[in-house]
C-alpha cells in the first residue's frame, strides 16, 4: 500500500514539473481545491502532495492526465477529409462493430509482439452525423539504465479525441501538435481501410475552393477578378462569416496573414512564402492585401482577433475578445483559439466550439455567402449592365 501511494506521489510530482501555475490552480479550483494565484509554487506542490496522501483519487487522476495528455483538452485541432467509393455504403451504425473488431485485431498483434506500434479507439459515441471518439497510438520502447546496466522496456502513447462526419466524408483531430496529427493520422486511416474494407482509402487536405459567381460586375474588373486564387476566396469567405449573426460572434480584426509567393504552381510551399503583420490594423483594409489578392497570391494561414459575445445571468451582452486562426499551410486544414489567462477558460472553449462550427458548415457548402463582401474589399462595384459569364 505505501509502494502504491509513493509511486503516485512520485508521478504527482512529475506532472506538477511539466504544468504551469494556471493550469494548476485551474484544476485546484475544478475539484473544490483553493489555491491562489499568489501562493509561491513549492508551497502549492507541498499542499498538493498532502492532500494526494489523503486519498484525493479525482484530483490526482486529473493533474495527471492534464499532464501526461494535454491534447485531450487544447484549443487546436486538425481538419482533413478521407475518399473512397464506399463511403455511402456503410451505415454509422456499423461504426461499433468496425472499432470492436479493429481494436480486437490490434490487440492480438500487441500481444504477440507483431508490432511495435499499437492503435485502438475508445470511448466511442454517435452524436446526429458525428462520430466521436478518442484514438491512440501505443509504442513499445526501450531505456538503458545506467545503475543497473540492463535495459528496460516501456510504453509511450500518444491520444486525441477525434469527429468523424461519415457524410462529409472530414475527419477532424484535436491536438496542437503536429507530430501526434501525423502519428494518429495513420491509426485513422487504418481504421478506416478496415472499416470500408478499402485498402486504398486515401486522406487529404479539405478542398478549400470557389469561384465568384455573382452576375454583374464592372467591365473593367473582369480580368483582374478572374486572377483571384480560388482557395483566397473560399477562405475570405469563411472569415467574413464571423461577422454573421447566426453565430456568436459580432465582428473580428485581422492582424497577421501569410500568403504564398505569385509563383503559385511551385510544389515547394516553403521557399515562396512571406507574411506580412502590421501591429493595430484590420489588414483586410490594406492596399497591400488588396494587391496580393488581386494579383492571384494564395492565403495560407490567418490570424484574427475575434468579438465573441454570451449572455450574462442579468441578460446584459458581455463582449469577450479572443485571439484566433486558420492555417492551410500544409496537408491540412487547422483552428485554433490562443490561450487568454484574462479569459474563463469555458468562454474560450464555447468560443472555439463555436469557430469549429463555422469552418465545419461552410467549407463545403458550393455557394459564397459573402460574394458583395469580398467585392467591396476588392474595390470592385456592381454593374446592373454587364453581365458576367460563370
Amino acid at each position: 500500500m505505501k509502494k502504491g501511494i509513493e509511486d503516485k506521489i512520485i508521478t504527482l510530482k512529475h506532472s506538477l514539473r511539466i504544468l504551469n501555475k494556471l493550469d494548476i490552480i485551474r484544476i485546484c479550483a475544478n475539484n473544490g481545491v483553493v489555491i491562489e494565484h499568489k501562493n509561491k509554487i513549492k508551497d502549492i506542490k507541498e499542499k498538493l502532495i498532502h492532500i494526494i496522501r489523503q486519498g484525493n483519487e479525482t484530483l490526482y487522476t486529473e493533474l495527471r492526465d492534464t499532464a501526461f495528455n494535454p491534447n485531450l483538452d487544447v484549443l487546436d485541432g486538425f481538419f482533413i477529409v478521407f475518399d473512397t467509393p464506399r463511403y455511402n455504403m456503410i451505415s454509422k451504425e456499423d461504426i461499433k462493430n468496425s472499432i470492436e473488431g479493429f481494436n480486437k485485431n490490434n490487440m492480438e498483434n500487441k500481444e504477440n509482439e507483431e508490432n511495435e506500434e499499437i492503435g485502438f479507439i475508445e470511448n466511442v459515441e454517435i452524436v446526429n452525423e458525428y462520430i466521436k471518439f478518442m484514438v491512440m497510438k501505443i509504442k513499445h520502447q526501450y531505456v538503458y539504465d545506467a545503475k543497473s546496466k540492463k535495459s528496460k522496456s516501456y510504453e509511450s502513447e500518444i491520444k486525441a479525441n477525434v469527429e468523424i462526419d461519415l457524410e462529409k466524408r472530414f475527419i477532424y483531430i484535436q491536438t496542437k501538435n503536429v507530430n501526434i496529427y501525423k502519428g494518429l493520422k495513420t491509426v485513422i486511416r487504418e481504421f478506416l481501410m478496415y472499416h470500408f474494407y478499402d485498402n486504398k482509402l486515401k486522406l487529404g487536405k479539405p478542398e478549400l475552393y470557389q469561384n465568384l459567381s455573382i452576375d454583374f460586375i464592372d467591365i473593367n474588373s473582369i480580368d483582374k477578378l478572374n486572377k483571384v486564387n480560388p482557395v483566397t476566396l473560399k477562405l475570405l469567405d469563411i472569415v467574413y462569416e464571423l461577422e454573421n449573426m447566426k453565430y456568436a460572434f459580432s465582428g473580428f480584426r485581422v492582424n497577421d496573414i501569410l500568403f504564398d509567393h505569385e509563383e503559385r504552381n511551385s510544389i515547394d510551399l516553403s521557399s515562396r512564402i512571406d507574411s506580412i503583420n502590421i501591429y493595430g490594423e484590420n489588414l483586410l483594409e490594406h492596399s497591400q492585401i488588396k494587391e496580393k489578392i488581386l494579383q492571384g497570391r494564395t492565403i495560407l494561414y490567418i490570424n484574427f482577433i475575434l468579438e465573441y459575445n454570451t449572455i450574462s445571468e442579468n441578460g446584459n451582452n458581455i463582449k469577450h475578445y479572443v485571439e484566433a486562426g486558420i492555417d492551410y499551410k500544409g496537408d491540412y486544414a487547422r483552428i485554433f483559439i490562443k490561450n487568454n489567462k484574462d479569459l474563463e477558460r469555458i468562454i474560450l472553449i464555447k468560443a472555439y466550439n463555436e469557430l469549429k462550427r463555422i469552418f465545419m458548415e461552410n467549407y463545403l457548402n458550393g455557394n459564397l455567402k459573402n460574394e458583395l463582401k469580398i467585392l467591396n474589399l476588392l474595390g470592385v462595384n456592381k454593374n446592373e449592365e454587364c453581365k458576367v459569364s460563370s
